[in-house]
């Protein structure tokens, strides 16, 4: 499995404390490793907007989006708390 950090996701993920930081490198690595791994809470988006996109759950209100392009290759996104995402 490859993932490819979107330029988004690079910028708002320096933007997250270190303790954000720390556990969406451990949620990534899961992905790798699990991609339906139950932690993770992958699931689909809905709407116009995120149709073809998932979400992951880093925190309970801290979200990674990403977007499935093969069965091989993950774009990864943004992250965020799920309001400000969302909108």
């Amino acid at each position: 499995m490859k993932l490819n950090l979107k330029k988004n996701f690079r910028k708002n993920l320096k933007k997250q404390p270190q303790k954000i930081k720390d556990k969406s490198r451990n949620i990534l690595k899961l992905l790798v490793k699990d991609e339906s791994h139950k932690s993770l809470r992958r699931h689909s988006l809905k709407g116009k907007k995120y149709k073809e996109y998932e979400s992951i759950d880093v925190t309970g209100d801290i979200r990674i989006i990403i977007q499935p392009q093969t069965m091989e290759i993950i774009d990864i996104c943004d992250i965020g708390s799920h309001a400000p995402l969302y909108k």
